[in-house]
């Protein structure tokens, strides 16, 4: 628990926005459009502590105290967090991340090794990323539902120990490891926000997420949770099964879990793995850029704002190891 920040109510007022709930005495819950990154680096001109911030919200972390504020827009999502952890018994932080961290933590106590993501990174990027700047006449806009998700649920075991060789081998569970395991992933997915929220938070940051500290910007880096490396093998999977979709179809663009490609050109690589694959969107397409686009009648905000700047993706290299191969 933590008292409210000073100059709270006089920052908000500044940036558009105010308070319109405070559904604990931790939480405040705010109305208007307001950007929090602004708001934190305010806010941490006049107090103490660490100001982290996401485009819905930010906590404030002062030595033991916590604090949290989001948008009104949020408070469902969080509510939601919230009680997926209650009916497991646990009472986490007013966030998501402390929703997820708290459901890890639950599981076990994750590796015995050291975290070492090096072999994970072997000639292939995190996120699968293509942009080939034109047009098509007819194409289909094709993602993949829950992806990170899905593939975390098929995974043998939580201890998970990729070697420099190239090979993939499995530890074992401990004991009521696997029943608490199964008992959070099937909570979790209905709640898609704790789902990513789970990923990121067993995965962590090693670049660094921002936060402000006394006006200045920072970059924290947030080690891995519990299993991160498993979640690690999940997130890099996911690219290389992006990759093939995105090649074998001749896409025309990609982003982690989608592709954009002509009609016909359906990926496969994502159906022959076990997931599901359904089309977002069809008809004439225009690609600018991974953050401009448009398939159909549907398009990115950028797009709509009338932004036609064309700037084209580099192609990654073909991955040296097919981590996937190994256990999907």
């Amino acid at each position: 628990m933590g008292a409210e920040p000073q100059g709270l109510a006089e920052c908000l007022a500044r940036r558009g926005g105010s308070v319109c709930g405070a559904p604990a005495p931790e939480l405040v819950a705010v109305a208007g459009a307001v950007r929090f990154d602004q708001v934190a680096r305010d806010l941490s001109q006049v107090n103490g502590g660490m100001w982290h911030y996401r485009s819905a919200g930010l906590s404030w972390v002062n030595g033991s105290q916590r604090w949290y504020c989001c948008h009104e827009g949020a408070l469902p999502t969080l509510f939601e967090a919230r009680a997926v952890c209650g009916a497991l018994g646990l009472v986490p932080g007013w966030s998501l991340g402390s929703c997820a961290t708290a459901l890890l933590r639950y599981v076990g106590p994750g590796d015995c090794a050291p975290w070492t993501p090096r072999p994970l990174r072997l000639g292939c990027p995190w996120a699968y990323l293509r942009c080939r700047p034109g047009t098509c006449d007819d194409a289909t806009l094709y993602d993949v539902t829950a992806y990170y998700y899905s593939l975390a649920r098929r995974l043998p075991c939580l201890r998970a120990y990729p070697g420099l060789d190239g090979c993939l081998r499995w530890g074992g569970w401990q004991k009521g490891e696997e029943g608490r395991w199964r008992a959070v992933i099937d909570a979790v997915g209905p709640a898609k926000g704790l789902r990513n929220a789970l990923v990121g938070c067993a995965v962590g940051s090693p670049a660094g997420r921002p936060c402000y500290f006394r006006g200045a910007l920072r970059r924290v880096k947030l080690p891995p949770g519990p299993f991160g490396t498993a979640f690690l093998l999940v997130v890099r999977s996911g690219a290389e099964l992006t990759w093939r979709a995105a090649r074998e179809s001749e896409a025309l663009w990609a982003h982690t879990d989608a592709v954009l490609c002509p009609r016909g050109n359906a990926p496969a690589a994502w159906g022959a793995a076990g997931l599901e694959v359904r089309a977002v969107a069809r008809g004439e397409a225009e690609v600018c850029s991974l953050t401009v686009y448009r398939c159909g009648l549907k398009c990115t905000r950028w797009y709509k704002a009338g932004s036609r700047v064309q700037v084209p993706e580099p192609e990654p290299a073909v991955p040296l190891v097919w981590w996937h191969r190994q256990w999907l």
